[in-house]
């Protein structure tokens, strides 16, 4: 038998051991064979095949390393088979003691499979991002707030909450392919979309759940609303990461009818997981509020976030010289982030945006997180109150100027970028528009504190 195909076929030495612990972790048979070292036994029985012949070669560089000589040993085909092998049978042994060591600190297998992948394809990293997603669940089963605030949101929805842990994770696996894979996409490594999506995604979920929690009477509702998000969320990021493996655009991409099929298929999962927010802000509205400014907060919040959810299909259409290109049967992208410009030009450091036109992505990325920011505001405002006395009408008209500041700049953001004007480049309409926005909103807050009523700011008096 050749090194090639000893090469080739050792990897299914260790497969089924995998494979077990990563889709049928609760299994018996799973169990089992990992309850020793039986999955490690070929491997390293085959090692010992392999090195044998080879001890006069291997034995100089190992107790006397140098990178010279390491290297030349790894480029030969004897060299490279016996150190494949060897990676095979520890990172199997590393990964058997995740999968068992997961299991007794009661880890979810959903977050168990990515950290069991990441083992076997670089065995460090595995097992540090286990021992750390491991400290962090201890960490939340601890009595504090952190462990209050994941147990309400477990309580709302296990699907979202199992979502947003899973994509935590995720991202520090994007974030080292970002370290470790040096190819470029449109001017930036090709790991930074599905870093920014798990991070976004990680985000989105537990906010819902939260906004979720405060719903009552309407389990089967909520209930659903997770699942279709959570599963919603799952093929986006599946493709995402698919297509950054595969060095290729996942958005825009329908130069062939796989690329095409994938990018419509997650056109769908979005505007399936667009229409379950729709529904969760409807179960918002129907649902009375102790503090009515936190209420309207949230409910506003995830309105604009829906908005800007929705804004991304409007990047999908495709532009006069797209249009050209398809209509002559040349392979062309369909839509843009840009306006005004070709995607991948200069752009804002972190996020790309572009300096040179007009992006979508500006507004987009502001309206998706008002639903993090005017609950930030609100329970800021309650805070605030609880110190200085403020009369409800005050509070709920600092809420809404609030709301009015952040809806209109998401508004103008957008119309400065359907008009091809950069973000850092604006024109002398679009200042106007925040200057009268800038005036409404302080008149809006000013008077909502200075008609609250007795109540408000008043200061208590020193007599009697």
């Amino acid at each position: 038998m050749t090194l090639e195909t000893i090469f080739s076929w050792s990897g299914l030495l260790v497969a089924p051991f995998w494979i077990l612990m990563a889709l049928f972790p609760g299994s018996k048979l799973t169990r089992r064979v990992t309850s020793g070292v039986p999955g490690v036994l070929l491997p390293a029985a085959l090692y010992v095949v392999l090195v044998a012949p080879h001890l006069a070669e291997v034995l100089p560089v190992v107790t006397r390393p140098a990178l010279g000589s390491v290297a030349a040993l790894l480029a030969t085909p004897a060299g490279a088979t016996i150190a494949w092998v060897h990676f095979l049978a520890f990172d199997l042994f590393v990964g058997q003691w995740v999968y068992r060591d997961g299991r007794e600190h009661g880890i979810h297998p959903l977050a168990m499979a990515p950290l069991l992948l990441l083992t076997l394809l670089v065995g460090p990293v595995g097992f540090l991002s286990y021992v750390t997603v491991r400290e962090a669940v201890a960490l939340v089963r601890r009595e504090g707030p952190v462990r209050t605030l994941v147990l309400r949101l477990w309580g709302t929805s296990r699907p979202l909450t199992l979502t947003a842990a899973v994509h935590l994770v995720l991202l520090g696996v994007f974030l080292f392919g970002i370290a470790a894979d040096h190819r470029r996409l449109l001017g930036e490594p090709v790991w930074v979309k599905p870093a920014k999506f798990a991070a976004s995604i990680a985000l989105y979920t537990s906010t819902l759940a939260w906004m979720l929690s405060y719903v009552r009477g309407r389990r089967r509702a909520v209930q659903a609303v997770g699942q279709i998000t959570s599963a919603a969320m799952f093929i986006e990021i599946a493709i995402i990461g698919l297509q950054a493996g595969r060095g290729v655009r996942s958005h825009f991409n329908i130069s062939t009818p796989f690329d095409a099929t994938l990018f419509t298929i997650m056109g769908m999962s979005i505007a399936v997981a667009t229409l379950a927010g729709v529904v969760a802000l409807v179960l918002l509205f129907r649902q009375p509020f102790e503090d009515r400014g936190l209420g309207w907060a949230i409910r506003l919040g995830l309105l604009i976030s829906i908005l800007g959810a929705s804004l991304g299909g409007s990047m999908t259409g495709p532009n006069a010289e797209q249009r050209a290109r398809l209509q002559a049967g040349l392979p062309a992208d369909a839509g843009a982030h840009s306006v005004g410009v070709s995607d991948g030009g200069p752009g804002l450091p972190g996020v790309g945006w572009s300096t040179r036109g007009g992006d979508l992505r500006v507004p987009h990325f502001v309206g998706l997180h008002a639903m993090q920011a005017l609950p930030l505001f609100a329970l800021w405002v309650a805070a605030f109150s609880a110190r200085r006395r403020l009369a409800l009408r005050q509070r709920l008209g600092l809420v809404a100027a609030a709301s009015l500041a952040y809806a209109g700049s998401f508004g103008i953001l957008t119309w400065q970028a359907l008009r091809g004007e950069p973000l850092v480049h604006p024109g002398a309409l679009t200042l106007w528009a925040f200057g009268v926005l800038a005036v409404a909103v302080v008149l809006l807050g000013a008077g909502a504190l200075w008609r609250g009523g007795d109540e408000g700011l008043a200061v208590p008096s020193r007599a009697g």
